[in-house]
């Protein structure tokens, strides 16, 4: 990989069924197991679009009372938080002859992300 990519940051709800909650998930109030798939896709910048891979993941868990701190997932004060940690594992992982632009729905849209990245100078 080499040149200028585009990495696509989204959020995607993995749910699964089942009586009891899954290792590193949280149970839902329809009671199934969820975790949180915070997920940054590089595709190339060029006309042909073409997916390169997913270059990073975060899973993110909301804990409640009865379950663990202990999960494997990352939990959140803030969840909005995440956006900013993967934009920096994805930069900090890059290689040094690759320029990236983060693209992000309106999600993405918050102060804390725009002003880590105007302070890092990444390119969004």
């Amino acid at each position: 990989m080499e040149g200028h990519i585009l990495a696509i940051h989204d959020t995607t709800m993995c749910q699964f069924g089942g009586e009891t909650i899954r290792q590193g998930a949280f149970r839902t109030s329809k009671r199934k197991s969820r975790y949180l798939a915070h997920t940054c896709l590089a595709i190339s910048a060029d006309r042909a679009r073409q997916p390169l891979g997913v270059v990073g993941m975060l899973p993110i868990v909301r804990l409640s009372n009865e379950q663990s701190k202990d999960s494997p997932g990352l939990t959140y004060e803030n969840e909005r938080q995440r956006w900013p940690d993967l934009v920096g594992i994805v930069e900090d992982e890059k290689p040094e002859d690759v320029s990236i632009t983060h693209v992000m729905d309106s999600e993405g849209d918050a102060y804390n992300l725009l002003e880590f990245m105007v302070s890092q100078q990444f390119d969004s």
